[in-house]
């Protein structure tokens, strides 16, 4: 999975959220859809409801902390782009 693809959704539900509170819950209603996508391609693979059900739930509930670490990365990433200097012999 690129990276791109995870964080835009909860970077846009809360940069919308100051704009319309109603649009952010409409982008966050999302997850509830992923979780069932996941939830059935699991079950056509062949796994049983429980499986199928706690691997979607885990895998749409790791999409915040993988958003949140993918914009710590780029916040610091552009808060140390200063050049490293080295002593001369």
């Amino acid at each position: 999975m690129s990276g791109f693809g995870v964080w835009p959704l909860p970077l846009s539900a809360a940069g919308i959220a100051f704009v319309s509170l109603r649009f952010t819950l409409l982008k966050l209603a999302g997850y509830p859809v992923l979780l069932v996508k996941i939830y059935l391609r699991m079950r056509n693979v062949g796994r049983n409801h429980r499986d199928a059900l706690l691997y979607a739930t885990f895998c749409v509930l790791g999409k915040f902390p993988e958003a949140m670490g993918q914009i710590r990365f780029h916040v610091n990433r552009w808060h140390r782009s200063r050049n490293i200097e080295y002593k001369s012999a």
